[in-house]
């Protein structure tokens, strides 16, 4: 399965290239566009993957603390090809914002573990 997408990925590379010196002038959006593609494709391992994980989690009795690190991650990947797509795009300000938006996102998934931590302190220190 690897094998394929480094062959997909090459494969878009290199048509992009060609398209470029033959004059067309969206290969930074071609490149794009087969980047979305290919995550795209490999959308449904990365969700058989994480459904075992978060499987494994439940079995060891952490399940709530894993689906939020699950979350943190899938989400800071997110915005983070996210930004990439954007920056190869030549829209970097863009890309900078979306970034911080993740930063963002990323704070309010954590926010409510917080404030069970503080409320935990604030208890044991009664």
């Amino acid at each position: 399965m690897i094998l394929k997408w480094i062959g997909a990925a090459l494969l878009i590379g290199v048509t992009a290239s060609l398209l470029s010196e033959a004059g067309f002038r969206g290969k930074r959006a071609f490149g794009a566009l087969g980047g979305a593609i290919l995550f795209s494709v490999m959308a449904p391992e990365i969700g058989k993957m994480a459904s075992q994980i978060l499987g494994f989690a439940d079995g060891l009795g952490i399940g709530e603390a894993a689906k939020c690190a699950a979350k943190i991650v899938g989400a800071g990947y997110l915005f983070g090809i996210g930004a990439d797509i954007l920056s190869e795009l030549g829209e970097a300000g863009i890309s900078k914002a979306l970034l911080s938006a993740g930063k963002i996102e990323i704070l309010l998934i954590i926010f409510p573990y917080f404030l069970d931590i503080l409320e935990l302190g604030i208890s044991l220190l009664k």
